[in-house]
C-alpha cells in the first residue's frame, strides 16, 4: 500500500497509525506499506551569508542546488539522477559521488536532521548552524541506516560556494603501478583537487583529475601534473557521477587489492574514487565479513530504536 505525506506531523501520523494497526516487519508476514514523501518539497530555511540551508526530505537534490546556485553556492551532492533523487534517498543510501575527495560525504556536511521514530514522534538531532556540539549525535547513526532505525523528514546541510573555472586533466593508457604513482604522487602533493577518478576496463586504465580555480591556480595544477606524466587537459568538464559503491578499500592498498581482483577477472570495470578507495566494480569483490562484534550492536541498535520492527529499512530508490 502506498500513502502519500505532505508534512512531517502526517508522516508521523501513518508511522502511529501503522504500529496501531499491528504492521512489523518483524512478522513472519509483513503488511508492507510505503511512505512516498515526495509530496514535502519545502526549503525551511536558507541563510546565504551563513552558509546553511535546511529543507524537506522529498525536495530532489537539483532542485536543492538550483536555489542555491542563484547565490553561487551549492551542496556536493553528485548523484546519477539529481532531477529524480530526494534528499531523503541521499541520506538514506549515504550516497556520495566524484566530489566525495574534495568535500567527503554526505556525513560530512550535515547540520541537522529531523525524523519520525517507532512511535510515531517527530524527533530533531543537530542544529542549524556550523558550530553545533548540541545533543547526541544521531545524525552520523541515521545517515546509511537505509531507513532501518526511522524516517528521515528533513535535513539541515552546509553549504560551499560553487567552484568556478573547472578543469580536468585525464592520464591515458596506464599501468597499475602508473596508477598508483599518480595516486601517491597527488594525495602527497599541496594539490587539493575536487575529484581523482579511475576507469578500467579491459586492461585499459586512465585517471581524470578535477580541480578549480583562477588561471594562475589552474597553472600550478597543470605544473605540478606534469611531473606525473603528459594529461590531456579539458576545460569545464564537471566529473561525471557513477554507479553506487560496491568495493572500498584502505587507499594505500586499493590499487594492489584491484590489479589482484583483475588478474581473476580479465573483463573487470572499475570506476570510482582512487583516492579515498571506494569504487563500484563489475564483477562485484566479495564483501568483507561483518565482524561478529559489530553485528551484534547492529542488532542492539535495531532492537532498542525499533523493537517492534516497524522499518524494513530497504526502500530507498531514486524516489524514496
Amino acid at each position: 500500500m502506498n500513502v502519500s505525506a505532505a508534512t512531517p506531523a502526517e508522516a508521523a501520523a501513518c508511522v502511529r497509525a501503522a504500529g496501531e494497526a499491528g504492521i512489523s516487519c518483524a512478522a513472519s508476514k509483513c503488511g508492507h506499506v510505503h511512505l512516498d514523501l515526495r509530496p514535502m518539497q519545502a526549503v525551511r530555511f536558507y541563510q546565504p551569508g551563513d552558509l546553511t540551508v535546511g529543507a524537506d526530505a522529498g525536495l530532489t537534490v537539483a532542485a536543492l542546488n538550483a536555489l542555491l546556485a542563484g547565490h553561487g553556492q551549492f551542496v556536493p551532492i553528485d548523484v546519477a539522477e539529481p532531477e529524480r533523487t530526494t534528499l531523503g534517498a541521499v541520506l538514506a543510501r549515504h550516497g556520495s559521488g566524484p566530489l566525495r575527495q574534495r568535500f567527503g560525504t554526505v556525513r560530512d556536511f550535515v547540520l541537522g536532521l529531523e525524523m519520525v521514530n517507532d512511535r510515531g514522534e517527530i524527533v530533531h538531532c543537530g542544529g542549524t548552524v556550523v558550530k553545533n556540539v548540541a545533543g547526541y549525535d544521531w545524525m552520523k547513526l541515521m545517515i546509511g541506516a537505509r531507513g532501518a532505525l526511522g524516517i528521515l523528514t528533513g535535513v539541515n546541510f552546509k553549504v560551499f560556494p560553487r567552484p568556478q573555472g573547472i578543469e580536468s586533466a585525464c592520464f591515458r593508457g596506464l599501468s597499475w603501478p602508473q596508477v598508483e604513482a599518480i595516486r601517491s604522487g597527488l594525495l602527497h602533493s599541496p594539490l587539493r583537487p575536487l575529484a581523482i577518478e579511475l576507469q578500467a576496463r579491459g586492461g585499459e586504465r586512465a585517471v581524470t583529475v578535477t580541480y578549480a580555480g583562477s588561471a594562475a591556480v589552474r597553472g600550478r595544477y597543470r605544473r605540478e601534473m606534469s611531473r606525473l606524466g603528459a594529461p590531456e587537459i579539458t576545460e569545464g568538464a564537471w566529473p561525471a557521477a557513477t554507479p553506487p559503491t560496491n568495493a572500498v578499500y584502505p587507499p594505500a592498498q586499493a590499487v594492489a587489492a584491484l590489479q589482484a581482483w583483475e588478474e581473476r577477472h580479465q573483463q573487470l570495470s572499475v570506476t570510482g574514487r582512487l583516492g579515498v578507495g571506494a569504487f563500484h566494480v563489475e564483477p562485484a569483490p566479495p564483501p568483507p565479513p561483518v565482524a561478529p562484534a559489530a553485528a551484534g550492536l547492529m542488532r542492539r541498535l535495531k532492537q532498542e530504536l525499533d523493537p517492534g520492527g516497524l522499518f524494513h529499512g530497504e526502500d530507498c530508490g531514486p524516489s524514496a
